[in-house]
């Protein structure tokens, strides 16, 4: 639910670092963002998404998750769409996905195929090394998964290589 306390709390300490101001005010204004589930996480995936600027694809199976995502979000040109979860993100700059993990194999490999940046929450060992094995022969853009929900490491490693793909102009860094 929306209203739920550790939601609430979620979005209460997330605090945006404006990345715009890396590249100027036009650098990110094109940068659309597929979001695969609009449950609690993808929901507040889709919120710091929006916050930093980002245009969003939104996808769920669910209309009743659709809809309370939708009442989150302020921008009303977002697309978020009912069905699979990989309608309309051959559009996107990156996708993220928020799935149950045993959902994210048939997620990363269109990713991947697509040559789109394809981000995780993880979830289960066997998933991630069915992806990252895949993405080791096949990938061209970064594959990353078992980004998680840890306080700490996992959100300031992230961050670091976020701000090293944006300074890079969108080349993977060694």
């Amino acid at each position: 639910m929306l209203n739920s306390p550790s939601l609430q709390s979620l979005m209460g300490y997330i605090k945006p670092r404006n990345y715009l101001q890396l590249k100027g005010p036009n650098y990110m204004s094109k940068k659309r963002i597929g979001i695969a589930g609009a449950g609690n996480m993808g929901c507040a995936i889709a919120w710091a998404m929006e916050t930093l600027g980002y245009d969003l694809i939104v996808t769920d199976q669910s209309p009743e998750a659709i809809e309370r995502c939708q009442q989150l979000l302020n921008n009303t040109s977002h697309r978020l769409i009912c069905g699979t979860s990989n309608m309309g993100f051959s559009s996107c700059d990156a996708v993220i996905s928020s799935l149950p993990y045993h959902q994210n194999v048939n997620l990363a490999v269109f990713c991947i195929r697509k040559q789109i940046p394809y981000f995780d929450l993880g979830g289960s060992v066997g998933v991630s090394n069915q992806i990252n094995t895949y993405a080791t022969t096949h990938a061209t853009q970064p594959v990353m998964t078992d980004l998680g929900l840890a306080p700490g490491w996992v959100n300031i490693i992230a961050d670091h290589m976020f701000g090293e793909y944006i300074a890079s102009e969108g080349k993977v860094p060694n």
